[in-house]
């Protein structure tokens, strides 16, 4: 049985952590828009060369109108993709920041770390269903895509977005991630020269990052209970692992807490 895929006039789709390099003297970003052949949140699939004709048309060596944009937002562009081509991975690109106030921010926070994830901007022009079998996901396979722009994006770069970057059922990994998002704010909120609307940003994702962080044991409780469910009784030697698990836990949570505290007084000057 078919199914009809809703294709809206401009959909967006998120790769984290596949930028490859940035050089600040020079403003060259390289990275990855777009991953080939992995079934995302939404059940569809981006297959190898559904690029193409988008790229020979649109692209650097077409009529190039595709952007490198921050976060979608087509008042802030970042400048052109120079380079545009397809790969057994996905969609590679280089591109040349513009050296405008937002650029120059933009490549200080790429060296920070706090950038790293790059999202596009498409419209879906043939795809094909594949139905679900021995009870895989149904997904959708997107063969041809409209390019509009590729954008170097943070998770959540607005208080009206939630926050989506748990990629793991650890609560330890997230730990982690939320810890490394601090330490990328942290150091490039020492920079000296970024612009108020910079600084209103790394503001909200501090804020966001503090918000995940209040919420993470009901973020992993269900995980939680179910590995309780199905607990055996443990042995002297798994009794202390878990102990020193949650110590970690502990320690991990203190330096976010610690790092958060000096982020409030910095924003708060």
């Amino acid at each position: 049985m078919s199914k009809t895929r809703i294709n809206k006039e401009i959909e967006y789709k998120e790769l984290t952590g596949k930028l490859k390099d940035v050089d600040v003297k020079s403003g060259i970003v390289t990275g990855y828009f777009a991953h080939f052949g992995n079934v995302d949140s939404y059940g569809d699939i981006i297959e190898k060369g559904a690029f193409a004709k988008t790229i020979a048309e649109r692209g650097p060596n077409g009529t190039n109108q595709i952007l490198h944009l921050l976060q979608h937002d087509t008042q802030k562009v970042l400048g052109k993709p120079y380079l545009l081509s397809e790969d057994n991975f996905g969609l590679y690109f280089e591109s040349k920041i513009v050296p405008t106030g937002l650029g120059v921010d933009t490549l200080k926070l790429y060296e920070a770390g706090v950038y790293n994830e790059h999202s596009v901007g498409y419209k879906t022009i043939r795809y094909e269903f594949i139905e679900s079998t021995n009870g895989d996901d149904e997904v959708f396979i997107l063969k041809e895509l409209k390019l509009y722009e590729g954008s170097t994006v943070a998770w959540g770069a607005n208080d009206m977005t939630p926050f989506m970057g748990f990629k793991s059922e650890s609560k330890q990994d997230a730990l982690d991630f939320l810890k490394k998002k601090m330490d990328a704010i942290f150091t490039a909120i020492k920079q000296t020269g970024l612009t108020d609307e910079t600084h209103s940003q790394l503001q909200i994702q501090h804020a966001q990052i503090i918000s995940a962080y209040q919420n993470i044991d009901s973020l992993f409780k269900n995980a939680s209970s179910s590995a309780n469910d199905t607990r055996q009784i443990e042995k002297p030697n798994d009794e202390l692992n878990r102990l020193n698990e949650a110590n970690d836990k502990d320690s991990q949570q203190k330096q976010i807490n610690e790092l958060s505290n000096n982020l409030l007084k910095i924003f708060t000057k």
